[in-house]
């Protein structure tokens, strides 16, 4: 292993001898990291794949087939600037849409902002049996115009969500994340400062891509618009790739989210046939402070962790899968 990536793993990142050889042995190694607050959730989980890192890049382009799967009931790419053939295929659940009525600023089961909440309520007749379909086209309306809004402007244009008693920004909690992140500054300094100033300041060698995404998470099924940034940099003799994940925003849960992937060339495997896959992953996830909070956070957070095990386990398998059907 090289010995920069080896004093990462075990001096800032905490791997023990047995974790550090589970990793060299090509098995997956997930843990949680300290956090400030009750409601941050962070990992940190690293697998060794035996494909080329090229073919991972080429498969992640294509986030649509990557991220479809087990669990995820709808994806879709954005163009951009986005458009409204990008959401066709996107679906509100129908409990979800019962709520939309119900919804006050400081009350409501959806992260709404407060002037979505009013247009919902003033642009539907929710009497009407049509209601259901209005609803879903003035959804799918308002989340292209919100991505466009982003592509044009970056944090600008991200949302005030009313779902709760105090108001929650997402362009602040996702701030306070990368604040948090103070390996992203340490090792890519160049990726830290687009996520920050986006769509200023973009690097050499990178690409922008925009998704959006439903998929099973606790009780409710989530719609998330994400941004993925995929930087390509020459270091010596190695080509290296980091790639960042923003939340745009989410349905449920999800305050805020920052998911951080680096791929580290194996040094025991000359001519670049295998790779270190690194991820560093943080968020701001609702119902885990106070008394309540405190009882579930301990499950929240290691059922996350196990989840990024088998995520990690997944791709693997499908990397090393994919270069033998070669």
């Amino acid at each position: 292993m090289n010995p920069s990536l080896r004093a990462f793993l075990e001096k800032e990142m905490g791997l023990t001898a047995p974790e550090m050889q589970s990793v060299i042995a090509g098995r997956p190694v997930a843990k949680l990291l300290w956090t400030k607050t009750g409601d941050e959730v962070a990992l940190f989980g690293v697998v060794r794949i035996h494909a080329p890192q090229e073919l991972f890049i080429a498969k992640f382009r294509d986030i649509v087939a990557f991220e479809s799967g087990k669990g995820v009931q709808g994806i879709g790419r954005f163009h951009s600037p986005a458009t409204l053939g990008d959401v066709a295929a996107l679906q509100i659940d129908q409990k979800d849409l019962k709520e939309i009525p119900r919804c006050q600023p400081g009350d409501c089961m959806l992260k709404l902002s407060d002037r979505a909440m009013q247009s919902l309520r003033q642009q539907i007749d929710w009497n009407s049996p049509q209601a259901a379909g209005q609803a879903q086209a003035v959804i799918r309306r308002a989340f292209v115009d919100y991505v466009a809004n982003y592509q044009k402007t970056g944090d600008a244009a991200l949302a005030v969500n009313f779902d709760q008693e105090k108001p929650q920004a997402i362009r602040e909690d996702f701030r306070r994340l990368l604040q948090h992140s103070s390996h992203l500054f340490q090792y890519e300094p160049q990726l830290a400062n687009y996520l920050e100033k986006y769509p200023q300041a973009r690097p050499p060698g990178t690409e922008d891509i925009f998704y959006w995404q439903t998929a099973e998470f606790g009780l409710k099924p989530v719609v998330r618009a994400s941004h993925l940034v995929i930087q390509r940099r020459q270091q010596g003799g190695d080509v290296t790739y980091a790639i960042a994940s923003r939340m745009l925003l989410a349905s449920h849960y999800f305050r805020a989210a920052l998911e951080l992937k680096s791929l580290a060339p194996d040094g025991a495997s000359p001519g670049g046939k295998s790779f270190y896959l690194i991820c560093l992953n943080r968020s701001y996830v609702d119902g885990l402070t106070g008394v309540k909070g405190g009882l579930i956070r301990g499950t929240v957070k290691s059922r996350s962790r196990d989840s990024l095990a088998r995520y990690l386990d997944g791709v693997k398998q499908k990397m090393e899968a994919a270069l033998k059907g070669q």
